[in-house]
């Protein structure tokens, strides 16, 4: 319906302003008992490296939990990840973590 129309292209949406990036984005991932990982696009490359310690020998830390939510454009974008995240949750559920 062309009534519509306007109203739709008139939609206003709220500003969002971050800041950052403060210390190394896996400082301190380790010392809780949770933590959250948030990254964006290719802002996630460092969180490989997370996710690679989790996966090799996770015990050692006092990490319990861990959510890790990835923003990105193109489901292509995950396609170099996935071997790591697809290990990463068999071991998890495995070892019943999950």
């Amino acid at each position: 319906d062309m009534e519509i129309l306007p109203m739709v292209q008139q939609r206003r949406y709220p500003k969002v302003f971050v800041d950052g990036p403060f210390g190394g984005p896996s400082e301190d991932v380790f010392n809780y008992d949770v933590s959250l990982c948030v990254a964006g696009g290719i802002g996630a490359t460092p969180f490989a490296c997370v996710l690679q310690a989790l996966l090799d020998g996770w015990r050692g830390f006092r990490l319990q939990r861990l959510y890790f939510v990835w923003v990105c454009k193109e489901i292509q974008s995950f396609y170099w990840f996935a071997e790591l995240l697809c290990a990463l949750h068999k071991k998890l559920w495995q070892e019943n973590r999950p």
